[in-house]
């Protein structure tokens, strides 16, 4: 069964994009799991930064946006704490003309147990899992497309990233001790998706043995998984401090520009 078309005021290039994928009539399979847990502490703000205002809606419905534009997203699991479900639904997501099912599962003490609990909440009916960051707002419905593909297409897992482009240094009690390479480091981003299975396996044998990681392609890492990654524009962000909302509102702003004058800019 195919989404309804929408249009949520995304650059006219990733219009057209999704259109030609729904020529090939993509059957909706992967769930997204948007990790909402986070405290807004490092932001400076008490209601978390995925209430805080980008360009007229709370930070995480660009994210929602998005996924729900995408042609393979079949749900959307948001993970967030219990006592701020009712928040959650009333103040990001029934603010929002959406055509995708959206749940909830309660988010953990790190970032690693929330993720292992969207899963759980996740559909059975779910081939695929989408697995991204609320801080992302600028994620759009072709990244996610892309990176999806990449699964179907044989890889055990995929995330966006971007080449590093600063120089690195490897640093031992406050020295610099060697300058490496910088071309076989990325930047690793989100979503990251895998195999419904294979990433539960994943979390699974990690609670078993205590293994702790910042993301989930680490985890598949453990298993030995060929996890590719799928160039991105740098644009695609993290809000973590004031001064990045302020980057990421420049890019919405200049994406509504080009949605408006048909990339004429």
């Amino acid at each position: 069964m195919e989404k309804p078309a929408t249009s949520s005021g995304f650059a006219p290039t990733a219009q057209a994009q999704l259109q030609e994928l729904d020529e090939f009539q993509i059957t909706p399979d992967t769930c997204a799991i948007i990790a909402a847990g986070g405290s807004g502490v490092r932001f400076g703000d008490p209601r978390g930064k995925q209430f805080v205002d980008l360009c007229g809606l709370p930070l995480i419905s660009w994210s929602l946006l998005a996924f729900d534009e995408a042609p393979s997203i079949s749900s959307i699991v948001i993970v967030c704490a219990t006592e701020r479900m009712d928040e959650m639904r009333s103040q990001t997501v029934d603010i929002l003309i959406l055509h995708t099912p959206v749940y909830f599962a309660p988010s953990g003490t790190t970032r690693q147990e929330s993720c292992y609990s969207g899963l759980l909440r996740a559909p059975q009916t779910a081939k695929y899992v989408a697995i991204h960051d609320s801080a992302r707002p600028l994620i759009t419905p072709e990244g996610i497309e892309d990176t999806i593909a990449r699964v179907r297409a044989g890889a055990d897992g995929a995330l966006l990233a971007h080449p590093a482009t600063d120089t690195l240094k490897v640093v031992k009690k406050g020295c610099v001790v060697q300058t490496p390479d910088r071309s076989p480091y990325w930047y690793a981003q989100t979503p990251q998706v895998f195999g419904r299975e294979a990433i539960l396996k994943a979390h699974k044998q990690a609670r078993t043995h205590h293994i702790v990681a910042t993301d989930d392609a680490s985890l598949m890492e453990h298993l030995g998984a060929r996890v590719e990654v799928v160039s991105t524009p740098a644009a695609n962000l993290k809000v973590t401090v004031p001064e990045d909302l302020i980057l990421a509102e420049a890019v919405l702003l200049d994406r509504f520009a080009k949605a408006a004058t048909g990339g004429e800019l």
